[in-house]
């Protein structure tokens, strides 16, 4: 699995990370999944980043984009008049970047552990 082509690996992990999200509704589990993949599928630190950030952020992004839509903007909107923001799209953006980070992290760590679990 570690030769399949970027976009491939990025499907799967998506596709399972949101598994936990909606049935277990533990967006947490979204690490664990990232982790995974930075140790099974990861061949090099960048693609452990990508990997696990896009495949974390993305999934969060289109559902918090989807549950937005739903209530016509009204709680990102008063959110972003909260924080001063310019529009409530930055609220999206925050969604975004902060499970980017915890999926970046999460597989990073997972690769780095594959990696010195193999020169042991």
């Amino acid at each position: 699995m570690k030769n399949w082509p970027f976009i491939w690996k990025l499907l799967l992990v998506s596709l399972i990370a949101v598994v936990p999200q909606y049935a277990l509704e533990d967006s947490s589990l979204v690490a664990l999944v990232s982790g995974l993949a930075g140790w099974y599928l990861c061949k090099s630190p960048r693609e452990a980043v990508w990997l696990g950030g896009l495949g974390a952020g993305l999934p969060w992004l289109v559902f918090a984009f989807w549950l937005d839509v739903g209530n016509e903007h009204i709680l990102s909107r008063r959110m972003a008049e909260l924080f001063h923001l310019p529009g409530y799209g930055f609220i999206l953006l925050t969604t975004f970047v902060l499970a980017f980070v915890i999926g970046l992290l999460a597989s990073l760590t997972g690769y780095y552990f594959q990696q010195f679990v193999q020169t042991k």
